[in-house]
């Protein structure tokens, strides 16, 4: 019997679960934050949400008690940036038995990596469903780990690729662009991938929205990490270092 896929289907975790979870939010862009308290808490109404903008801030759930689940939100930041480190570093000393998850833009798979590495038991991004979420954070409170499947995915296609060679449509460009690696593009992920294609074609970021069916505002974090990856200080650049990309 095929396991069913946890990033589709929330009624597979929440068969295990259902249970009542207490969530602290931290993110320093209030709007931001505000908006996906709002929205955790509607779509399940077990979800007790407490917001801060730092892990120095007094967000803990009132009477004393830790969080179920911490939640860092990092944007597009790096997962290497100061801020995120110490932020993680804060958690731990303020709730040492409490679970940490990373709330990022985009998929990064340099960043699930990292993430895993330093102890975060899940990533999460603002692609995906919110029940999916409240679901997979139930998940690690009870002790287990979270990561998209998409990850898994992602990581046995770069690891295929590599062991092709340059034989492939795109692993043909993952040795084009230059960062010293030799694999330039190993961690752009299929989406990024997409917005890439579009971006050199030349179209702007809200024809690449349309065409993708996403935010442009999200398509703007995309081609950020493409450029982030790749090196390019700007779209032209960005073209050209790709030139080969079929």
């Amino acid at each position: 019997m095929q396991a069913p896929e946890i990033t589709r289907d929330a009624e597979f975790l929440r068969g295990r679960g259902g249970e009542d979870l207490s969530v602290l939010l931290l993110d320093r862009r209030p709007m931001l934050r505000d908006c996906v308290a709002r929205a955790l808490a509607t779509v399940d109404t077990g979800v007790d949400v407490h917001q801060a903008s730092g892990s120095r801030d007094d967000g803990a759930p009132a009477g004393g008690r830790p969080p179920s689940v911490c939640i860092l939100a990092t944007g597009s930041l790096p997962l290497d940036d100061e801020w995120i480190a110490g932020e993680l570093r804060g958690m731990r000393e303020a709730f040492p038995d409490t679970p940490v998850a990373i709330l990022a833009d985009v998929l990064n798979l340099e960043d699930v990596v990292a993430a895993l590495k330093l102890g975060v038991r899940g990533y999460f991004t603002t692609e995906m469903d919110l029940r999916i979420v409240v679901e997979a954070a139930r998940l690690i409170r009870r002790g287990g780990v979270y990561v998209p499947a998409e990850a898994l995915l992602l990581r046995r296609e770069v690891a295929l690729r590599s062991d092709r060679g340059p034989r492939s449509r795109r692993g043909s460009a993952r040795g084009t662009a230059g960062d010293g690696s030799g694999n330039p593009m190993a961690t752009i992920t299929p989406r990024e991938f997409d917005v890439l294609m579009r971006l050199r074609q030349g179209k702007p970021n809200k024809v690449i929205a349309f065409e993708l069916e996403m935010c442009e505002s999200t398509v703007k974090v995309h081609v950020q990490s493409i450029m982030r990856k790749l090196g390019a200080r700007n779209r032209t650049q960005v073209t050209y270092l790709t030139q080969t990309v079929a």
